[in-house]
């Protein structure tokens, strides 16, 4: 899975959230940007987390058959 997705992903669920006036006015579009980068982050971490998991499991599977 390509990192772009969790980017794509950030960038509209804060596009969403700005479009639907759930901030401040005073808030900028480009005030959000460290919210943006937060939420990259957290999606693209549980990703990560997820696929690590997988792998020990996996792991785990073929040693108690052996």
């Amino acid at each position: 899975m390509d990192e772009k997705i969790f980017k794509q992903d950030a960038k509209q669920i804060v596009d969403l959230a700005f479009d639907k006036k759930l901030f401040k006015d005073e808030i900028t579009r480009d005030d959000m940007n460290a919210f943006e980068q937060l939420i990259d982050f957290l999606l693209s971490s549980r990703y990560e987390s997820y696929k690590r998991s997988e792998k020990l499991l996996e792991s785990l599977k073929k040693t108690k058959t052996k």
